[in-house]
Parts: C-alpha cells; sequence; structure tokens
C-alpha cells in the first residue's frame, strides 16, 4: 500500500476528485512564501477548482486554471461562495487545472524540461 499523508493513494485520490472545490488558504509567512505548495498541484491533477491566496507559487501553478484571491476573509469567502455556485465556472477551472497539471507538472513534463536544459537544446 502506497501512503500519500499517512493515508492510501487510492482513497486519498478518490476524495480529492469528488471535492467541489479546493482553497488553499495560507497566512502571508516568509515559509509560506517560499514553499511550492503541493496541495494546489493535487487538486489541479485530480482535476478540482481552486481558489487560493496569492502567497507564494499559487500564482505560478496555477496560471489562468484557478482563482487567487490577495488575501483570506472577505475576498476568500466571496470567490468560494461564487464559484461554489457556479457550475459552468467549476467545470470550466476544473479543465484548465486538470490541463496545466499534466502538461506542465506532470513527471514526464518536468523531465522533459531537466532533458532539454541539460542537453542544451
Amino acid at each position: 500500500m502506497t501512503l500519500v499523508r499517512g493515508q492510501d493513494v487510492a482513497v486519498y485520490t478518490r476524495l480529492l476528485a469528488a471535492s467541489r472545490v479546493g482553497v488553499y488558504a495560507v497566512e502571508d509567512t516568509p515559509a509560506n512564501r517560499a514553499k511550492c505548495p503541493r496541495r494546489v498541484l493535487d487538486m489541479m491533477a485530480a482535476g478540482v477548482p481552486v481558489i487560493a491566496v496569492d502567497v507564494g507559487e499559487p500564482a505560478w501553478l496555477l496560471g489562468d486554471a484557478g482563482i487567487l484571491v490577495s488575501a483570506q476573509g472577505p475576498a476568500l469567502a466571496a470567490a468560494l461562495r461564487d464559484v461554489w455556485a457556479d457550475e459552468e465556472r467549476r467545470a470550466t477551472l476544473a479543465a484548465r487545472a486538470r490541463h496545466r497539471a499534466h502538461t506542465m507538472f506532470s513527471l514526464e513534463a518536468v523531465g522533459a524540461r531537466l532533458l532539454r536544459a541539460y542537453t542544451c537544446t
């Protein structure tokens, strides 16, 4: 059995994919600005529409495949309320997120970029 965060991968993936909206809400701290938010990538790969606080790397990871808010609180609540209520928007964001995760951040995509960088082609 392969575990992710102490949970079986198949169970984790199934639960994540069943999510209506994913939220990445962190405080603006030096540690959060410096780390890669793997949870954002997990949600994207599972085809979950993501709303993230703009701290650190979510803007780069999401591109146009998610919603960034400047801070927690009213802005986050408003974005969540809007996306929760709009099925078409959720579907669009989910498809964009899945596509972006698989074409830009999969092992194959990252590996191909590394090979190009190291072979100078």
